[in-house]
C-alpha cells in the first residue's frame, strides 16, 4: 500500500531495502532468542499517518509500543508495536530459550520487545544507511503497555500536520516451535524537513542502482 509522496519505482526501492533488512534481522533474533526463525518478507506500507490502523488494527487493542526518534540526517519517530497475543508468544519463546538472561526478569516480556524492537529499528535503519547514504540512528528505545490508541493516537495526530508519509513494515516471522507468523509493526514517521531528504535520497540511489 503506497501513497502518491513515493513514485512506484521509490516504493519498489523501498521495499528492496527493507527486505535486506528483514534478512539481517532474522539473523540477528536468532542470536538474541536463541532460537530458529524464519522470517517472511516484510509488507510495506507507505501512508498518510492517520490510516496507521486501518494497518496495526482495532485501535483498542492491548500492544506493548516501544517508542524511538530518528536522528542523524533523518529525523522523526519510530514506533515497534505487538499486539498482546504476539508478545505473549515471544514471552514463551524467551522463557525455553537456552542461555537468553532476560528470561528471568520479572518484565522479560515487555524487555524481549523492547530489544527486538531496538533490532529491528537498527537493521532496517542500516540498510537505509548503507543504500541512501543516510547517516541515520534510533535513541534508546522505551516500552510501554496500554490501548494501540492511547500510545499512538497522539503522535500520529501530531506528526499527520508535519509530515505527509507514514512508513510501516509488517514483519512476519515462524519461530521453530511455533507454527503460526508472528506478527509485528515497525512504524517510521519521518519529520516534514527530513521527508525530502528521504524521498531523494531513494531516488537518487534508484536511479544509481538502475543505471
Amino acid at each position: 500500500m503506497t501513497n502518491n509522496i513515493l513514485t512506484p519505482e521509490q516504493f519498489d526501492y523501498l521495499e528492496e531495502m527493507m527486505n535486506i533488512g528483514a534478512g539481517n534481522a532474522a539473523t540477528a533474533l536468532e542470536q538474541f532468542l536463541k532460537s530458529k526463525f524464519d522470517m517472511c518478507m516484510p509488507i510495506i506500507h507507505a501512508i498518510v499517518p492517520h490510516k496507521a490502523f486501518s494497518v496495526i488494527g482495532d485501535p483498542a487493542q492491548t500492544v506493548t509500543c516501544v517508542k524511538m526518534n530518528m536522528i542523524g540526517d533523518c529525523t522523526g519517530k519510530m514506533f515497534f508495536v505487538v499486539p498482546q497475543k504476539q508478545q505473549e508468544r515471544l514471552e514463551n519463546i524467551a522463557i525455553h530459550s537456552d542461555g537468553l538472561e532476560i528470561k528471568n526478569s520479572d518484565k522479560s516480556g515487555i524487555s524481549v520487545v523492547e530489544e527486538i524492537g531496538n533490532i529491528l529499528a537498527g537493521v532496517y535503519l542500516t540498510s537505509i544507511h548503507d543504500l541512501c547514504r543516510l547517516n541515520i540512528y534510533h535513541t534508546i528505545p522505551v516500552a510501554a503497555t496500554d490501548m494501540a490508541q492511547a500510545v499512538l493516537d497522539e503522535t500520529i495526530a501530531m506528526m499527520s500536520a508535519k509530515s505527509e508519509l507514514l512508513i510501516i513494515i509488517v514483519n512476519k516471522f515462524l519461530a521453530a516451535e511455533q507454527d503460526e507468523a508472528i506478527d509485528t509493526y515497525l512504524i517510521m514517521i519521518p519529520d516534514v524537513n527530513s521527508l525530502k531528504t528521504l524521498t531523494d535520497s531513494i531516488r537518487e540511489a534508484n536511479r544509481l542502482v538502475r543505471g
